[in-house]
């Protein structure tokens, strides 16, 4: 029965490590869009924590399933749709 608590004790405090990571990665507006069961953008602080998304000022985060599988990254809108992008994230499917 320890261990089972322990568990649950590891697990909140890993729930509590997330919800800080993800404060820094996302403004008020965001976590409300979020909270709402909307996709966050692309802001000044997720271009903070990710200049190489820059360019994507404005764009929706669209949630991207790494290989169809269980892991996924927030990615903006442009990059995951359209090509060159969708080729790479979706080379089965890019027509080369």
């Amino acid at each position: 029965m320890a261990s089972f608590n322990q568990n649950i004790i590891k697990h909140k405090i890993g729930l509590l490590k997330l919800a800080a990571e993800l404060a820094a990665r996302f403004n008020v507006a965001n976590a409300a869009r979020i909270a709402a069961k909307q996709s966050p953008i692309v802001d000044d602080v997720w271009i903070k924590n990710f200049p190489e998304h820059s360019a994507y000022n404005g764009e929706t985060l669209v949630h991207h399933h790494l290989d169809y599988g269980p892991k996924a990254i927030p990615l903006p809108g442009t990059v995951h749709s359209k090509q060159p992008g969708w080729g790479i994230w979706h080379p089965e499917h890019s027509g080369n």
